[in-house]
This record gives C-alpha cells, structure tokens and sequence, in this order.
C-alpha cells in the first residue's frame, strides 16, 4: 500500500495535525517562556532565568506521567493523549486567570503545560509509530509524525511573536488553549485503533 494511502486509510494526518499542535506548543513554551515571564510579572533577565530552569525539571516528571497515563488506561493511546492535553487546557485557564498574580504560580502553571507537551510528545512520536510495526510503516509514520511536530515548532517561532505583539500574552496564552482543543478534537476523530496502535 502506498503510504499516502496509509495515512488516509489509518486517518494519520488527524494525528499529524495534533502533533503540529503539540509541537506549536511545546516549543513556543521553550522559546517564548522567558519572554512572558519577563514582561508579565517585571522581573529582570537573571530572576527570569532562576526561575525558568524549573520547567525542563518539569518536563522530565511529563514525560513519566504520560508513561503511567498510558499503563493506567491499557495502552489506549488516544485516551492518554487526550487526557494529556486536556489537563494543558485546565492549566492554560489557570495560567490565563491567574499566571499573573505570582510568578511562583506563573512559572508552576507554564511548567505543567510544557511537562504535559513533553509527555504527549514521547506518546505521539515513539510509542503510536511502534504500534504500527505489522504494517512495516514504523519508521515511515515515525518520519511523518516527526516531520509534522517539526512544522508545527517552526510555526510557533514566528507566528507566538507575532501574537504577543499584537494581542499581548493574554492572546498567546488563548492560542495555547485554542491549539490543545484542537488537538483533542483531532484526537477524538482519530480511527487509529487503540488495540492496534
């Protein structure tokens, strides 16, 4: 079978777009962080970065979360990944209410949704590929599902920048939460067969 057929049959572009979405995110959360810690709460550059060196300690804990998450529901992936990303909107709505109040609590919450991306990242990108080994498209879909989180990082360089200028962080922080709905729109659409994948 042709691969584009695959990904047509298997529904895999629903998946590639929630790893656009996961790859908007995760990323922009890298390269933009900072900058919204700075500007939100008027701190200075060394205060900024004391504080963000909490979050790859975050990002590690997601990544064993979506682990467990994936064990605690039988390896039904698109359960995971959906309970992944929507525990990120629960903690984009709080990052929007409330991010602002203490940098404590805006680092916490901007952490937690960087850790939950990782997390829906190793599900999406490692363990959906292997589920797909009888089909001999592994390393195909890997490839795919990769390129896919890439275009969805190399969007977020530009157009996050954009928004903070034009919307404020406030605006990023709604496309953030816009971008994980989407993603678990995709994923509830998805006929990727949990057994199979």
């Amino acid at each position: 079978m042709p691969f584009w057929r695959f990904i047509k049959e298997k529904k895999l572009w629903m998946i590639a777009i929630v790893c656009m979405c996961q790859g908007i995110i995760k990323d922009s959360i890298s390269l933009w962080g900072p900058a919204y810690l700075l500007e939100t709460h008027n701190i200075d550059l060394s205060s900024t970065t004391s504080y963000i060196l909490l979050i790859p300690i975050m990002n590690f804990g997601g990544i064993l979360l979506s682990g467990w998450l994936n064990k605690k529901f039988n390896y039904h992936h698109n359960i995971a990944i959906m309970t992944i990303f929507g525990t990120s909107v629960i903690a984009f709505l709080g990052l929007f209410l409330f991010g602002r109040f203490s940098i404590v609590m805006g680092v916490i919450l901007l952490g937690c949704c960087s850790a939950l991306m990782y997390g829906a990242n190793t599900l999406l990108l490692s363990v959906i590929p292997m589920g797909l080994t009888k089909y001999n498209k592994t390393s195909s879909v890997a490839g795919f599902l990769d390129f896919s989180s890439y275009m969805g990082a190399g969007m977020a360089g530009c157009i996050i920048g954009g928004i903070s200028e034009h919307l404020g962080w406030n605006g990023v922080v709604i496309i953030w939460l816009s971008t994980a709905l989407l993603a678990i729109g995709m994923l509830y659409k998805s006929s990727i067969d949990d057994e199979e994948v």
